[in-house]
């Protein structure tokens, strides 16, 4: 068994789920698990948000790669105490996909943030154009929450 190491600082995002203070030592497997079921429960409220109210904030979106990014950290880090079992890969190749299609999203919420210069209707054309390449993206979020999240098939 391995004392749990506590960080302080900003750093200490992934273990901040630990206890503080514990009279008894936490196992490396036990470390693993308590992050990596953190890690879902973040995705899975940030793919609320990011599939449910992208209108309202497209920080939603960019908060999901943040989480999606950091599960597959834990996953990775921690992969000698996750067996390889196809729940294993299923969750990595999941997340990546969402990943992926999060990415696309966050990538049109950055354009269409950004001020254009005027250029009469070519910038009203763009703009339009760039809104309805983003509605399109939101499909694949909006599907992986109602499959992942609704449907319950990322469990903790």
């Amino acid at each position: 068994m391995f004392p749990l190491l506590v960080l302080n600082g900003p750093e200490s995002c992934l273990v901040s789920c630990m206890p503080r203070k514990s009279k008894h030592s936490v196992t490396v497997e036990q470390m693993a698990q308590t992050l990596l079921k953190s890690c879902v429960l973040d995705v899975k409220a940030q793919l609320r948000v990011a599939a449910k109210d992208w209108r309202v904030s497209i920080d939603g979106v960019h908060e999901l790669r943040i989480a999606l990014r950091r599960t597959l950290a834990c996953l990775d880090l921690f992969s000698e105490q996750f067996s390889v079992a196809k729940e294993t890969c299923w969750l990595q190749k999941t997340l990546k996909e969402l990943l992926k299609s999060a990415g696309k999203a966050r990538d049109l919420d950055v354009l269409l943030a950004r001020e254009i210069p005027e250029q009469g209707k070519v910038q009203a054309q763009l703009r339009k154009a760039w809104k309805r390449k983003r509605k399109d993206c939101q499909e694949p979020l909006r599907q992986s929450f109602e499959t992942l999240v609704r449907e319950e098939k990322l469990q903790t």
